[in-house]
């Protein structure tokens, strides 16, 4: 899939870097699928630094993409930290996320967390869901479903986009 092969290479480095261990699997061979590219470049960009901003040395980091049920599903699991199943319900909150950005800066924590509520605004956007699992001190899956954009709404995107070649404004998600 070039999109996500593209998104991926960028932490390619990193993993090295950090000893991770890093895998792209593709459960079905050549997926096509309509999306907007921003967004879906966003998304995945956000959700896998994450994966790599919290995943130890040494540790690993699973992409899975598919199609089920005529939906696009993504997948991306890390070992390591993990979220309490009591944060679990706040990380996509913007509103949660800024009224404990203070007191983050003041503990040295650098990082807003708002990465996720921004995926999670996109998903909405593309008619999508985002959850989340995890087991503290152990992993983190992020799951990402979208449903395949309806080709009159990417026509009429392409037609009002300007400065972006046609071909461009839509994403074929392909090997």
């Amino acid at each position: 899939l070039e999109l996500i092969k593209y998104t991926s290479d960028y932490f390619m480095y990193v993993a090295e870097q950090k000893n991770i261990k890093f895998d792209i699997i593709y459960k079905q061979e050549n997926i096509v699928w309509t999306s907007d590219r921003n967004s879906l470049e966003k998304i995945l960009f956000n959700l896998i630094s994450n994966a790599f901003k919290y995943t130890p040395e040494n540790g690993t980091i699973s992409l899975h993409v598919e199609i089920e049920n005529n939906s696009l599903v993504v997948t991306i699991q890390n070992s390591g930290k993990g979220i309490k199943e009591s944060d679990q319900q706040h990380i996509f909150n913007r509103c949660k996320i800024l009224e404990n950005f203070e007191s983050e800066v003041m503990k040295g924590e650098t990082r807003t967390g708002i990465g996720l509520a921004l995926s999670q605004s996109l998903i909405t956007l593309l008619k999508g869901k985002i959850e989340v699992d995890s087991k503290v001190n152990e992993y983190t899956i992020f799951t990402v479903t979208l449903p395949r954009l309806d080709e009159n709404v990417t026509t009429q995107k392409k037609q009002k986009t300007k400065g972006i070649r046609a071909d461009r404004a839509l994403d074929y998600v392909n090997e």
